[in-house]
């Protein structure tokens, strides 16, 4: 691969073969590992200089996006392990006797909406939505304030964006 430059020394055409250089025109020998979709050379002193381009302000944007969908992949699987912890924690209690499953039934419904926004990744929503929310008996205070909590202490610890 050859490229040609200008006169400031900034890169202004390359040629995959010396067949395809334009006869008149100057041309350098790439250096090895040369790839003129993410390199830019220049010529200084004679040398070519290869370097990377600095991302774009568009690409720079590409990889927060990125980041930020990993981490909503992230709070999804693991509200996904969240939700099954909640529901195992009361079969618990239905199983020892501690509630029935009418309550169990009732206290999810209550919560359906703040479990699928955790389970879709979306905790900061869900505990927003939770907070909204008034306890109506048999969701009790205490399970209203321990799934707070609980949301709380996820947001604190796994939302690096909030960082």
């Amino acid at each position: 691969m050859f490229v040609r430059f200008d006169h400031a020394g900034n890169q202004i055409a390359f040629c995959s073969t010396s067949a395809d250089k334009i006869e008149e025109e100057q041309y350098y020998e790439c250096p090895l590992g040369f790839d003129p979709i993410i390199h830019i050379c220049r010529l200084i002193n004679g040398t070519i200089e290869m370097t990377e381009p600095e991302p774009s302000n568009i690409e720079a944007d590409e990889m927060q996006v990125m980041a930020i969908e990993q981490e909503y992949t992230d709070h999804e699987a693991r509200g996904k392990a969240f939700c099954n912890r909640v529901r195992a924690y009361f079969v618990l209690k239905i199983v020892r006797n501690e509630i029935s499953y009418n309550d169990a039934l009732s206290i999810e419904t209550q919560v359906a909406d703040v479990l699928l926004q955790i389970r879709t990744g979306d905790w900061l929503s869900a505990l927003r939505t939770l907070q909204s929310k008034i306890p109506v008996a048999p969701f009790t205070a205490q399970y209203h304030a321990e799934l707070v909590g609980d949301i709380e202490n996820y947001i604190i610890e796994n939302y690096k964006s909030l960082h």
